[in-house]
């Protein structure tokens, strides 16, 4: 099946990138390097973050030490705000994917803008309102689906967000997943071992639903990874 059969999902983030570039005006950069921490469980939740460039990885680590993928995220999204909005201490961990640049906003000057424009608090309760959802969706993935649905699932919210139509070797239609991401990556974002990713992977490409090279994966069969994601 060819890329353009691909049908985005329902969710959509609303976050406006003109009002966050206004709330973060006067923000105070920061650069982060490759997997440091921005902030860590329990720390007092003082600022909320702009993404500028760069990935935020947002995690738990349960009690075998095994790390849980709670969401990655870019550019012109927000990490940080739901614990100074309810006014709690850091839920998980915070951890630039890359090389990530942000800029911060204090928590008295974040909530003073909420508290002062009606659209600004409507905006960050959508926010809120669609983590939350994605989080429920994610349980409900983790509870009820087996590991193929879960894989499955997973390659396509990558294929949403980074899909790219291209002409494989021997000029094959496929959509092609531009973002560079391990199996341990992708069990961390589904509660898995990386060697049941790896597995589930292989039997993808068995069955001729996806084509692999390190670090990248092209979906050829959109429709079949669908049908089983149902399942």
């Amino acid at each position: 099946m060819i890329a353009s059969e691909y049908i985005a999902g329902t969710l959509i983030p609303p976050f406006d990138p003109i009002s966050l570039s206004t709330v973060f005006a006067k923000g105070t950069p920061i650069k982060l390097g490759a997997n440091e921490l921005l902030y860590m469980p329990e720390e007092q939740s003082t600022h909320v973050y702009l993404v500028v460039s760069g990935e935020i990885r947002l995690y738990n680590i349960n009690a075998d030490g095994r790390e849980f993928t709670l969401g990655v995220f870019g550019e012109n999204e927000i990490v940080g705000e739901c614990e100074l909005l309810t006014n709690s201490l850091r839920a998980g961990y915070a951890m630039a994917r890359g090389c990530t640049e942000l800029l911060a906003l204090g928590k008295t000057k974040f909530l003073h803008q909420v508290q002062e424009s009606a659209e600004l608090a409507m905006m960050f309760t959508r926010i809120v309102s669609f983590k939350n959802r994605l989080a429920e969706r994610k349980m409900e993935s983790l509870l009820f689906k087996n590991a193929h649905a879960k894989v499955a699932e997973q390659l396509l919210a990558l294929a949403e967000q980074h899909g790219q139509p291209v002409d494989a070797p021997g000029g094959e239609r496929v959509l092609d997943i531009a973002y560079p991401i391990t199996h341990q990556e992708i069990a961390n974002l589904i509660g898995a071992t990386r060697e049941t990713v790896s597995y589930v992977l292989l039997d993808f490409k068995s069955m001729q639903m996806i084509l692999t090279s390190r670090r990248r994966i092209a979906i050829r069969d959109v429709a079949r990874l669908k049908e089983i994601a149902r399942s």
